[in-house]
């Protein structure tokens, strides 16, 4: 009939732009109806579906498996307490930067005057927790579906929710925004601060992975104390003679950051320190991709710009900061520490 038809033809749009973004997999927990559809034909596209415990539990996957791929992880859920069963796997994607595309079931506009069963305003409830929350409707949904993905992998990265209904047309999803670099001049300050440092110190944080490759090389040619946070783990060899081990925001690398006169934060963002005060007297210097929250850092500078041009032009080499460098008895102390196993 011709509601089969329409939720079939929306279905295998939604299949062929998913395929068209390289989503081999999708996550999820799925009702009847439109939900087996969805599944059924993401799999004539070569999509496999993964059968997850729960919503939460395939939003948590997808996500976590779009950013180990470096791209964005899909999740399909049912109506009603299916959505609201997901809300915590989105506040975790938002809250912890990781990229999501969230597609739920629904009871269709066309019928909510005589369908009450599992009945909610769906698109509402999704978007406090999400980068935005719309209707994926019959009206071009190849571009909603790109734009959706668009908005989820953008720094910074986070859920994006779309409630399949092909009896509206279905809603735009705003483009990423566009921000505004830092000012050459503000660069260049920045510069001399770096330059000027005799025991400076590098974080790297989560927003570094978009850029790991440069990240790594620029870090190798600085030449000085390298931490890491916990999702950024990787990016630095543990081999390198630069890596001084995890930043916990607790007492394990204290000595280091101690002793230094300059913190250099790469991708450092606030949402992966413990919370409580920043114990630092040291002045931090956050290189991001975007305008990132930074009052919990102390006395602080944000350069906002592409990782690739920021790097060159504010991170020269540092080989002969530190004096004697990581042969001092204090530094040397610090860093044994960081790398030694807890007991």
């Amino acid at each position: 009939n011709y509601w089969t038809d329409v939720v079939s033809d929306l279905a295998q749009a939604l299949a062929r732009s998913l395929k068209a973004a390289g989503v081999t997999v999708i996550f999820g927990v799925p009702g009847g109806g439109p939900n087996l559809e969805m599944i059924g034909a993401a799999e004539e596209c070569g999509i496999d579906f993964i059968l997850a415990h729960g919503e939460t539990a395939a939003c948590i996957m997808a996500s976590t498996y779009g950013r180990i791929i470096g791209g964005v992880g899909v999740a399909i859920v049912t109506r009603g307490p299916g959505l609201t069963s997901a809300i915590n796997g989105l506040a975790q994607a938002t809250l912890d930067r990781s990229p999501l595309l969230l597609i739920s079931d629904c009871v269709p506009a066309s019928q909510r005057d005589r369908i009450a069963h599992q009945r909610l305003d769906q698109v509402a409830a999704a978007a406090p927790v999400t980068k935005w929350s719309g209707v994926l409707g019959h009206h071009a949904p190849e571009v909603t579906i790109a734009a959706a993905i668009a908005l989820a992998t953008a720094a910074p990265q986070g859920a994006v929710h779309l409630s399949f209904d092909p009896s509206q047309p279905g809603d735009l999803p705003p483009a990423p925004p566009r921000h505004e670099p830092t000012s050459s001049a503000d660069i260049q300050r920045v510069r001399g601060l770096i330059e000027a440092a005799e025991r400076p110190v590098l974080i790297i944080g989560l927003d570094a992975l978009s850029a790991a490759a440069t990240v790594r090389a620029r870090v190798s040619r600085a030449g000085i104390p390298t931490l890491v946070t916990y999702e950024a783990k990787g990016i630095i060899p543990e081999s390198s003679p630069n890596y001084a081990g995890f930043f916990t925001g607790v007492r394990a690398e204290m000595p280091l950051l101690g002793e230094a006169d300059l913190i250099i934060g790469i991708g450092f963002d606030p949402v992966e320190p413990m919370p409580g005060p920043w114990p630092h007297a040291a002045e931090v210097i956050l290189i991001h991709s975007f305008p990132v929250e930074t009052s919990y850092f102390g006395r602080r500078s944000l350069i906002v710009g592409d990782y690739e041009l920021l790097l060159d032009a504010i991170l020269p080499p540092l080989t002969g900061a530190w004096g004697e460098g990581c042969n001092r008895p204090d530094l040397s102390t610090a860093l044994n520490h960081l790398h030694s196993p807890s007991p």
